[in-house]
């Protein structure tokens, strides 16, 4: 006999009734009426075959009906799982025939499309022990009367769209061992009385809203032992309380914005068997404690701000299968202890900065997934790497390693993608690559690879994409024959490829050009004038253009074989060979240079020198070159530099000394610092030669190449009167200005200019010419014909024109105000000019950067002193900024304080700033500013700032999420306009008006409903608001969002989008770890599955049998979420599951 698995689970639902409750029990009318309503809102399901109420009445109610417990004549369990998940006629919200079981212990209705808001009659039902209804789209608040379900032991409304803040009446509970509000949209702090529930073992309010700190009475929670607050906005550090939690099996703080360091005590949790802290904002180092967490078994610390080395504690963490470190900053080598974690299934430290090999892993049999990208990690890959047999995913790339790619890497028959680019891997792809069968993607590029792709590549049928770009290959074999293999992305592009290796190929190639320049047979070739010139260029494959061109681009020749008669002198030169081919018109394979030297029997001859015969040079730091009339090399003999008063030889060149250049047509050599001096340079025969061996006549005497240094040393000042940067001077007696030079020296022209300090203005110009100038010797005498006695601080300009020595060389000059300055006495105390703000402004921005003070002259800071910013309505000091420290910076007359302080809109401000705090540069102090009616100002209003987006900026979020959330600074109201979902090509996805219902606002949150069919996985999208659309309660709108400031990525699943929904049904058993699977109106094909974590990671697949119920054993999963993708046919499904 046959029986369908629908057949064989309502008969186990049965047994299983009648084994425990076979007695008949009498329920009361209004119970029996309730169940009729209850049967009616469920559809009259096929699953409740038994509740026959055509012909039964209250008498026949008993606990033989499903999902029924009957006791002392009343229901006290109704447990009904929807196991068709996508109802066809959903009932707004939970029945009110519930409200009607008043000695109801248990309800549970798991994955029903419910669809309305949380009933408050729930709370009547005083007798409730236990409460489920997870997954089944209740919406609203969560009322206060649930605290009066005082006898409550289970609360789990988790998967729901339950939004607000916790009712604090929940600490009335306080039987409860197990409360999930996960996957639901309460927002605002944890509430406080979840502290009075000392009875809980497990707490889960993950996948929330929940801002402010995690709150410190977690530690009074002493009996849990599973805590996931995962997945909200909750800020501050890991508080210390929760190392009182010693029986705690699973903690989970993922998804936040938690930041310090993670508290060594965490080792204390002995118990731990999953510790997730990804994706917040946690600094410091690993603590070493944590390898006392030998229960361990997932471990995930990605995404944070941890830094130093990997503790090698970790290593006694033998249970562990899951370890994620991924996307820190943290340094050093792997530890080889992780070698000791043998139960290992997925391992990912990439994108942190680690240094040294990748140590030996072969005891990680298990391993499934290995991530080390991202890094700095060096030397060969472990050959070792080949015994891990139950890798699919491996990927090192980003990396500095070397050497080979092992051949035991062909030994990870389950691979799916092989990741090595960007390294330096060497040497050929290993043949055994061909065992590879089930890999789809190989990333190969930027790497020393070279040989020929072995011909077995062309067996991976399963492959999608292979990158070898930017290797050395040289040769591809010929795929075209090979119709499976038919890769979407395949670049080869950047190697040493000729045609004959594209065009077979060409068809199943993305990317190709450009190729390295390819090695003729001849690169270098010297012939006599008058010979013939025949160079072959050829390349691999059939329908070649070849075209011969200089190396400045002008074309030559058209031909494979460069070919003329009666080379001249004139034809030597380099070039290159271009070659093209219809069939590739995108590539073009150009050569490397190939150099033709021609010679004839005549000598070299002297061309030019430099520096040309007779000059003279400025100074004694000189390049020399002698020029030919062809090409030379070096011969043997000396070149002499030679003094020509006496003859003496000043230096000697040697062969080694001398450098051939200019196209091979010039010889070079160089001296430094030379003398003042006559000087000229002997060369003897034969010390340069032509190509041929014919030697240069040589120079022989001292007019050929001749030149001279003459005396170049300037006039430099060595005092002044009065001295640079002098203070107090004397005013009544400075009548003349001198300066004293190191030799003697006369006038030149131009103009001596006295300068303020202040505003650089001139007070006297002197013409150097005229009688006020005089000079004896080295000194010179400036008469001033007046005295200086309105300013203080003074600085002297002198053109470099104005003196100069006998051999006419000029003094530098004094250009800048530092070069001579000095200040008189009569001095004036600073007094304040401007400020800014201006006094009395109004509107100054609340982010106001610094303040700023212009004084009458220029200032420096005191020795101590302070300026403080003050509210005029309480003298409250909002900044202090000392003298002492770098926030103020000066600029002459200027002073900048910068505040590093955000202020109070619509406030009142006025500076105060201490005497002393400011002095000019002889030493007089600022009187300070002592009151507030000197320097004041108000800010403008502030508009209201966005704290947190969900999803976060440039975060990664399911494809199924339905709502977008912004958090403010203040309360907030519609305004209007359209909220719209852009993708990132700009096209628009979804828009939203402001005034719609879809559009809610409770105090500073904002929640925008989105219709989740128009969402695509794996895609990027973007968010637009105008300003107009929300303001505050003063009537201020908010800054709008564009492009770029709002964006996010939709997760990929498996690389499969969505299709309908309607084709599968699934439906978790609620008594067994089977999965029950109706496959609607199709009863013969066979129906292929996978089973994927939350990270997207594909854990189980396979194929079950035709027909049109199927089952899929869970025991073995781990507690989660999951996605279930199913394929029939050419259909793909996708289904959500959370095991428990």
């Amino acid at each position: 006999m046959n029986l369908s698995l629908v057949s064989i689970r309502r008969l186990l639902l049965i047994c299983g009734v009648l084994c425990t409750h076979f007695a008949k029990a009498q329920v009361t009318q209004q119970e029996f009426e309730a169940l009729k309503e209850l049967h009616f809102y469920l559809g009259s399901s096929s699953d409740l075959f038994n509740w026959n109420f055509a012909s039964a009445s209250a008498n026949d109610v008993n606990s033989s009906w499903i999902g029924l417990t009957v006791e002392g004549g009343h229901v006290t369990r109704i447990e009904l799982y929807a196991y068709n998940l996508d109802l066809m006629n959903p009932s707004p919200g939970l029945p009110h025939a519930i409200g009607s079981f008043s000695k109801l212990k248990v309800l549970s209705l798991i994955f029903h499309d419910l669809n309305g808001t949380f009933p408050d009659f729930i709370g009547n039902l005083t007798n409730l022990e236990e409460l489920r209804l997870q997954n089944t789209l209740l919406t609203g608040t969560l009322p206060a009367s649930i605290g009066n379900l005082t006898k409550l032991t289970t609360l789990d409304l988790s998967g729901n769209i339950l939004s607000g803040t916790v009712p604090v009446s929940i600490g009335n509970l306080t039987q409860l061992k197990e409360l999930d509000l996960s996957s639901n949209s309460f927002g605002g702090a944890i509430p406080a009385s979840i502290g009075n529930l000392t009875q809980l073992k497990k707490l889960d309010l993950s996948r929330n809203d929940f801002d402010g700190a995690i709150p410190t009475f977690v530690g009074s929670l002493t009996d849990l032992e599973q805590l996931s607050l995962s997945g909200n906005q909750l800020t501050g550090t890991i508080p210390p309380a929760i190392n009182n939690l010693t029986k705690l099996e699973q903690l989970a703080l993922s998804g936040n914005q938690l930041t310090g360091t993670i508290p060594a005590t965490i080792g204390d949790l002995t118990q731990l068997e999953g510790l997730y802290l990804s994706r917040n904002q946690l600094n410091g180092t690993i603590p070493t404690t944590l390898g006392d967490l030998t229960k361990l078994e997932g471990l995930s610390l990605s995404q944070n701000q941890l830094n130093g080395t990997i503790p090698t504690t970790l290593g006694n963490l033998t249970k562990l299968e899951d370890l994620d470190l991924s996307q820190n900053q943290l340094t050093g080598p792997i530890p080889t202890t992780i070698g000791n974690l043998t139960k290992l299934e997925d391992l990912d430290l990439s994108q942190n900065q680690l240094t040294g090999t990748i140590p030996d892993l072969m005891n990680l049999l298990e391993l499934y997934w290995i991530d080390l990208s991202n890094n700095e990690l060096i030397g060969d890959i472990p050959s070792s790497i080949g015994g891990l047999l139950e890798l699919s995913f491996l990927d090192f790339s980003n990396n500095d390693l070397n050497g080979t790619i092992p051949n035991e890497i062909s030994q990870l028959t389950k691979l799916r993608t092989l990741n090595l680019s960007n390294n330096g891997l060497a040497g050929q792809m290993p043949e055994g690559i061909k065992k590879l069968t089930k890999l789809e993607y190989l990333y190969l590029a930027n790497n020393k690879l070279q040989g020929t792709l072995p011909t077995e590549i062309g067996i991976l049928t399963l492959i999608k994409e292979i990158e070898l770009q930017n290797n050395q290959l040289s040769s591809l074999p010929d795929l075209s024959e090979k119709p499976t293999f038919a890769p979407t992305v395949f670049k080869v592009d950047n190697n040493q490829l000729h045609f004959g290796h594209i065009l077979p190929n060409i068809s199943k190639l993305s990317s190709y050009a450009p190729q390295a320049k390819y090695i003729p047979k001849v690169t270098t070739i010297t012939l006599e004038e008058g010979e013939t010139l025949n160079i072959d260029g050829f390349v691999e494959g059939s329908s070649n253009h070849y075209k011969w061109y200089r190396a400045d681009g002008k074309e030559e020749f058209s031909g494979q074989e460069f070919y003329k008669q009666k080379i001249a002198r004139q034809d030597a030169g380099d070039y290159v060979c271009k070659v093209t081919n219809p069939t590739a018109p995108d590539l073009t394979l150009e050569s490397q240079l190939v150099t033709i030297e021609v010679t004839n029997a005549v000598a070299p001859t002297l061309v030019s020198v430099t520096p040309a015969n007779g000059s003279s040079l400025p100074n004694g730091n000189i390049t020399f070159t002698i020029r030919f009339s062809e090409k030379i090399k070096i011969g043997s003999g000396e070149v002499l530099l030679k003094r020509a008063s006496d003859h003496h030889i000043v230096q000697r060149y040697e062969a080694s000394d001398l450098t051939i250049t200019s196209q091979d047509r010039a010889l070079t050599f160089s001296s430094r610092n030379l003398a003042a001096a006559a000087y000229y340079i002997t060369m003897p025969s034969g010390c340069v030669t032509d190509l041929g061996e014919h030697p240069f006549a040589g120079i022989a005497n001292a007019t050929t190449w001749s030149f001279s240094i003459p005396d170049r040393e300037k006039p430099v000042i060595t005092t002044f009167f009065p001295a640079n940067n002098s203070t107090q001077v004397n005013t009544a007696s400075l009548s003349t200005l001198k300066i004293t030079f190191s030799e003697t020296i006369v006038k030149g022209t131009g103009y001596i200019h006295i300068k303020r300090s202040r505003g650089n203005t001139t007070a006297k110009s002197i013409d150097v010419q005229s009688s006020q100038v005089i000079i004896q010797g080295k000194e010179v005498t400036i008469n001033l014909g007046g005295l200086l006695n309105d300013e203080i601080s003074y600085y002297v300009t002198v053109p470099a024109t104005a003196f100069k020595d006998a051999g006419d060389n000029h003094f530098d000059g004094l250009q800048e105000s530092t070069d001579w300055q000095f200040t008189l006495g009569n001095p004036q105390q600073p007094t304040v000019v401007q400020t800014s703000p201006r006094h009395h402004s109004t509107d100054v921005s609340v982010s106001i950067a610094s303040l700023g003070i212009t004084f009458s002259e220029t200032v420096a800071l005191g020795t101590s002193g302070e300026v403080e910013l003050r509210k005029v309505a309480n003298d409250e000091v909002v900044a202090q900024v000392s003298v002492q420290f770098d926030n103020i910076s000066l600029d002459d007359q200027s002073a900048n304080i910068l505040l590093d302080k955000s202020l109070e809109p619509n406030t009142q401000y006025y500076v105060r700033i201490s005497p002393g705090s400011f002095q000019d540069l002889a030493g007089w102090e600022f009187a300070g500013i002592n009151n507030k009616t000197t320097w004041q100002f108000t800010t403008s209003a502030q508009p209201p700032l966005i704290e947190t987006f969900y999803p976060a900026h440039q975060s990664t979020v399911s494809a199924g999420f339905n709502t977008l959330t912004m958090h403010f600074s203040e309360p907030m109201q519609k305004g209007v306009g359209s909220i719209n979902l852009y993708a990132a090509n700009d096209d628009l996805a979804e828009a939203v008006q402001v005034s719609s219902s879809a559009v809610t606002i409770d105090g500073k949150k904002v929640s925008i409903e989105l219709d989740t069919s128009k969402l695509q996985p794996n895609t990027t999208y973007y968010v637009r608001i105008p300003s107009s659309a929300f303001r505050n309660t003063p009537g201020n709108e908010f800054v709008g969002l564009e492009k770029g400031d709002w964006e996010f990525k939709t997760a990929m699943i498996s690389d499969i989008t969505n299709q309908s929904q309607a084709a599968i049904q699934v439906h978790p058993n609620p008594t067994t770890d089977i999965v029950q699977i109706t496959l609607k109106n199709n009863d013969t094909q066979e129906l292929q599955f996978e089973v994927m974590t939350h990270r997207g990671k594909v854990i189980r697949s396979g194929t079950l049998e035709k027909g049109s119920q199927k089952s899929i054993d869970t025991s073995t999963w781990p507690q989660g979420h999951y996605l279930l993708r199913f394929q029939v046919d050419k259909t793909i499904i996708i289904k959500r599951l959370v095991k428990k």
